[in-house]
């Protein structure tokens, strides 16, 4: 499938597999030394100490029923979160480590909450030793490609990934189903645009087109002071956001921001 960004085509050339990476058959056997039998997709980015982070959404261990997800008490976490120091990836990603809970095995590192059926990341990014995630609040699951989230928001952490903060003021409300920003991924500008991180979103589902928004780098979970493309500048109404993009976006890929060329 092609996308058109800006008139330029982007389009998949190749694919190959490479590794398993989570599961009782991967080399890293994540099964026996992390109770991660099967996950959702991961989050991989550049933990700023060498190390590359991987948070991985709904995760199963022991019981996990072979196919999707579930059943509930198969060891279920909404969220855990690993890291690789391997540079070399010609064998596959290898997993050194998780943020584990007591008496071993992966924990789930962004709390739940009330009201919601789980709490999934969608894009993550570290600032000056700060680990920031994008995560969506999912209330309830439709049918394929569709579901309804309660909000989206930045977690933060500040001790290496091992607890992370859900701040109230760092949301964005979906009380009508169609806030843009429910699912998202970031992106660090450079230029003039390095005072800002860039934060791709798009609304509950995969039926939507995708959106910008900035927010200031000396402080990324200040949603207040969030700014978004309106189509010929920067505004503080995330209303008037305007798509940046003609297709539909499952999942927000990562960019890098180069330059002033946002709009």
């Amino acid at each position: 499938m092609s996308r058109y960004v800006r008139g330029m085509e982007i389009r998949p050339l190749h694919t190959e597999r490479i590794a398993q990476v989570t599961g009782t058959a991967s080399a890293n056997r994540t099964g026996e030394r992390f109770a991660i039998e099967a996950t959702d997709l991961g989050l991989l980015w550049d933990a700023g100490d060498g190390r590359v982070f991987v948070l991985f959404g709904d995760t199963f261990g022991a019981g996990w029923g072979g196919h999707g997800a579930g059943p509930g008490n198969a060891d279920w976490r909404s969220n855990v979160l690993a890291w690789s120091t391997g540079r070399d990836l010609s064998a596959g990603l290898s997993l050194d480590g998780v943020v584990e809970r007591s008496g071993g095995g992966a924990t789930q590192v962004i709390p739940s909450a009330r009201r919601e059926v789980t709490v999934i990341p969608n894009g993550a990014i570290t600032v000056g030793g700060v680990h920031y995630v994008h995560y969506m609040s999912v209330r309830e699951w439709g049918r394929p490609g569709h579901w309804r989230t309660n909000h989206a928001g930045i977690a933060v952490s500040t001790d290496d990934g091992r607890s992370w903060d859900r701040p109230r003021s760092a949301r964005w409300k979906n009380r009508d189903g169609d806030n843009r920003f429910q699912i998202g991924a970031f992106a660090l500008g450079d230029g003039p645009d390095g005072e800002w991180v860039h934060l791709f979103g798009t609304t509950n589902g995969r039926h939507d087109v995708p959106y910008l928004a900035r927010l200031p780098r000396a402080d990324p979970a200040n949603v207040r002071a969030c700014e978004y493309w309106n189509g010929d500048g920067w505004g503080r109404d995330e209303r008037d956001a305007a798509p940046v993009a003609t297709d539909r976006w499952a999942r927000c890929p990562w960019a890098t921001i180069r330059g002033s060329g946002c709009g």
